[in-house]
């Protein structure tokens, strides 16, 4: 891993341990990109590599597995994203890559269903 990217996790754990100091937990939500989720036509690879990258998920991957080993809570939306972009949702817009209405409303309810399940927020 290069200097900047451990440089970047050094942060993130002062964030979490800044968060823990103040009796808040922080929760990382990991954003893909719309390429990873779907056959956008912005993926800035080839076709063969957009394609391996959207089976890999090799940066989500790492970001849980990290996220973990530190004790930080990680959300990974990329199985729920795909899932409902096969199912016919547009998640994302095609020119630029940004979420469309219906991807902020598909994160914010991971979001809240993680809060609840894990008791980070009162179910009431």
């Amino acid at each position: 891993m290069d200097e900047t990217a451990l440089t970047a996790l050094g942060h993130i754990r002062e964030i979490d341990q800044l968060a823990t100091d103040n009796n808040s937990t922080l929760v990382i939500f990991y954003i893909p990109f719309a390429s990873d989720i779907a056959d956008y036509p912005i993926c800035k690879y080839s076709v063969t590599s957009c394609e391996e990258i959207r089976q890999s998920n090799a940066l989500g991957d790492s970001l849980a597995s990290w996220a973990k080993e530190n004790g930080i809570h990680f959300i990974d939306p990329v199985d729920d994203f795909r899932s409902r972009e096969q199912n016919g949702e547009k998640l994302y817009y095609h020119y630029d890559g940004h979420w469309t209405r219906q991807g902020h409303a598909a994160a914010g309810q991971l979001v809240g269903q993680y809060l609840r399940d894990n008791q980070l927020v009162n179910s009431d």
